[in-house]
């Protein structure tokens, strides 16, 4: 990052730049709470998100991902029922009309590529904010963040197979490069699976421990970096493919290292739901 976008960044967006540092975030908490102790804890448990992880806040802390959340099926089902039947749109800050899922066929419409698209109606959709309310999770969310007022933001998409470059998915705003975000000062996502997904169907992958722990350098500059760099700095071992079923979740400190992988034999629905 050269000095002058520092200087800009640092002027028009100050959580983006300082954003970049876990001990700025952590430091963002405290202020903005005190103490976790003062964090009211909900007492309802709802039917539709089970966290079986019951090491899921250490697990965050010490290397940014909480497996083991689950929705239930029937929640699973009819999200994807939604996903299916509503508008879709190419990822939300491109130009374009809607379209449905089925005039998506091997990637492409009427010939032209589609990589990635939002489920443009998800505000219809009143089950996809009453999983951003649950209990359970919002407890979860808010002693990891270490304030009360959270706030999200739910985004909900298909990543479809097909024929198409890295180059080609990457123009398409898919995150198939390792990156880390700055969204604001402190946040975490909260993502489900809708459909059964592994290697080949657009897992997700993070770097374990890579929201604590950036060389300097890496910090100042782009966000961005290839699959050589990481693995020489952080090592194979830290890297976690997650593959699941329909209704798995995780939620992860995406100022780690992260990214998608492309799917080559079948579409994949998400669910993600951003906290901050």
């Amino acid at each position: 990052m050269q000095l002058k976008s520092i200087v800009h960044k640092i002027y028009n967006e100050p959580a983006y730049f300082f954003g970049r540092f876990y001990t700025l975030r952590k430091l963002y908490s405290r202020i903005s709470s005190g103490s976790l102790k003062n964090i009211e804890q909900e007492s309802n448990k709802s039917d539709l998100v089970k966290i079986e992880n019951p090491n899921a806040l250490q697990d965050l802390d010490e290397n940014a991902i909480a497996l083991g959340i689950k929705l239930s099926e029937s929640a699973a089902k009819e999200l994807y029922e939604f996903g299916k039947s509503s508008r879709l749109k190419k990822w939300a800050w491109t130009e374009g009309k809607t379209f449905q899922y089925e005039d998506v066929q091997d990637g492409k419409i009427n010939g032209e590529p589609v990589a990635i698209a939002e489920v443009w109606d998800k505000e219809d959709c009143e089950l996809v904010y009453k999983i951003a309310e649950d209990p359970e999770v919002l407890n979860l969310v808010r002693s990891y963040l270490g304030y009360h007022d959270v706030q999200f933001y739910p985004r909900f998409f298909w990543t479809f197979a097909g024929e198409m470059s890295d180059e080609m998915r990457i123009k398409s705003n898919q995150t198939i490069e390792y990156h880390f975000d700055v969204h604001s000062w402190n946040f975490c996502y909260l993502h489900f699976y809708l459909t059964d997904t592994d290697e080949n169907s657009g897992a997700h992958q993070m770097v374990k421990g890579s929201h604590k722990k950036k060389p300097l350098k890496w910090l100042w500059g782009s966000a961005k970096k290839s699959d050589e760099a990481i693995v020489k700095q952080y090592g194979k071992d830290k890297i976690l493919t997650i593959v699941g079923k329909a209704g798995d979740g995780f939620l992860e400190d995406t100022s780690c290292y992260h990214k998608g992988l492309a799917p080559e034999n079948q579409n994949r629905l998400l669910l993600q739901i951003r906290y901050f």
